[in-house]
């Protein structure tokens, strides 16, 4: 009677032993392994993502020759298949994203013109609901934007740096509010070390804006600064620099069970890394792990179900779609 209750009691520590390796194992994996799963219908560069519903939305963005598009697609792990939706009322890239549980939200961009070329900012905000598969407008911002952060806190959004028209760095930041979209967008304390191209997420309630950089193309320089935006004190305060300056990582910033990452990036013009550098908001550090199999900016990104992938990307333009799935390592 007794060594049955023991195996029994070592049955139940067994099971609860393997429950926390499995809760823990992305927080404790120190290695990822990379696989490739269906190819993206288009190649992208600078296009928009988000995830909801176990689903990774890649939206807009440049095709090949650095042509905005207005194409939409949506890939579902779990068939490994890739869907179309309805296309985007405007040929864009370098939108900020946020979304909820039932929409998704453009804010800014640069906007591709009927004629040829495109705009380097837009006022416009746009809004896809998930159900419809249909597209409508926000009220737009105060002035054109484009390459902004953008966050949904608390159904409140957020957009904050960016450029203007001019392909200027700004600071500003202003809130618009879900509930109340007839007041507009309100002004809130801007953005320190205005830039464009940076990376944002959200964490414990506070907003992060990530890296990014200064001026443009040849003339760029990235940053490695990294703000926090807390609601209670309304205030950005400054976080751990980033190990070394990045842009291009807007579409590919994610959060992993409490923790920041980004996927490939710029380090200057034309360079593309392709690390996999983490932020733990806990210990104010940063961490790299297993780097991505190609060096590639601007790509499309997220964190699904324990597995993080990685679509599309400049400056090939290629088809490929990485899962990375963790790795514990003893």
């Amino acid at each position: 009677m007794r060594y049955s209750k023991n195996k029994g009691i070592l049955l139940a520590l067994s099971i609860i032993i393997f429950v926390v390796l499995t809760t823990v194992k992305s927080l404790a994996a120190t290695e990822i392994q990379w696989t490739t799963v269906a190819s993206s219908p288009v190649g992208t560069g600078e296009a928009m993502s988000a995830v909801i519903g176990g689903k990774l939305y890649q939206l807009g963005g440049y095709t090949s020759k650095w042509r905005p598009t207005n194409r939409a697609d949506v890939y579902d792990p779990a068939t490994n298949t890739w869907q179309r939706l309805a296309d985007i009322p405007i040929r864009i890239t370098h939108a900020g994203v946020a979304a909820d549980q039932e929409n998704i939200y453009l804010a800014g961009g640069y906007v591709g013109k009927p004629e040829g070329g495109q705009l380097f900012a837009t006022r416009k905000v746009l809004c896809y609901n998930i159900a419809t598969n249909t597209w409508s407008e926000m009220p737009p911002f105060p002035q054109a934007r484009g390459s902004g952060g953008f966050s949904n806190l608390k159904r409140e959004l957020h957009f904050f740096g960016g450029a203007d028209l001019n392909r200027i760095d700004r600071g500003d930041h202003w809130i618009l509010k879900l509930d109340n979209l007839t007041a507009g967008w309100q002004p809130a304390a801007p953005l320190p070390n205005p830039r464009s191209h940076l990376g944002d997420a959200i964490v414990n309630g506070k907003i992060y804006a990530i890296g990014g950089q200064h001026s443009y193309d040849d003339y760029l320089t990235t940053q490695n600064t990294v703000h926090a935006w807390n609601p209670a004190t309304k205030q950005w305060t400054k976080v751990a620099n980033l190990p070394q300056g990045r842009s291009h990582i807007g579409a590919a910033t994610f959060v992993v069970n409490g923790e920041i990452y980004l996927v490939g990036g710029e380090v200057k013009h034309k360079l593309a890394v392709n690390k996999v550098t983490v932020y733990n908001p806990k210990t104010n550090l940063w961490r790299e792990l297993t780097p991505l199999p190609a060096r590639l900016h601007s790509g499309v990104g997220g964190h699904i179900n324990g597995n993080i992938y990685y679509s599309s990307g400049a400056p090939a333009f290629n088809h490929t779609v990485y899962r990375g799935q963790f790795q514990l390592v003893n």
